[in-house]
């Protein structure tokens, strides 16, 4: 641990991309942000990965121009009138984001 931060998690893994972890042989790991007893791990040694970024930016954007196409308002809460509406409207929206988190 550096700084209160785990090292050995799923995310500072070479083997892992935006799509899961890539060895083969590996267990499922249900936590990828926590410490884990992977024998397979190996640390990333190239950090920020710029393409897998563009590739989340890419996703987002397509997902946001589907919804915008389709009349989803992104914003719901101006059309719907009540308050129960609203809020279950923005909860829906928050979930949704909270999924392209980096």
């Amino acid at each position: 641990m550096h700084c209160g931060v785990s090292l050995h998690t799923c995310k500072g893994c070479r083997h892992r991309n935006y799509a899961g972890c890539t060895e083969p042989r590996a267990e499922s790991v249900t936590d990828q942000e926590t410490a884990n007893f992977c024998d397979y791990f190996v640390i990333k040694t190239d950090g920020f990965n710029h393409k897998e970024r563009l590739e989340q930016e890419n996703a987002r954007q397509q997902l946001d121009s589907l919804f915008q196409d389709s009349g989803i308002v992104k914003t719901p809460s101006d059309q719907l009138g009540s308050q129960e509406g609203k809020n279950q409207a923005a909860k829906a929206l928050e979930q949704l984001e909270d999924l392209f988190k980096p």
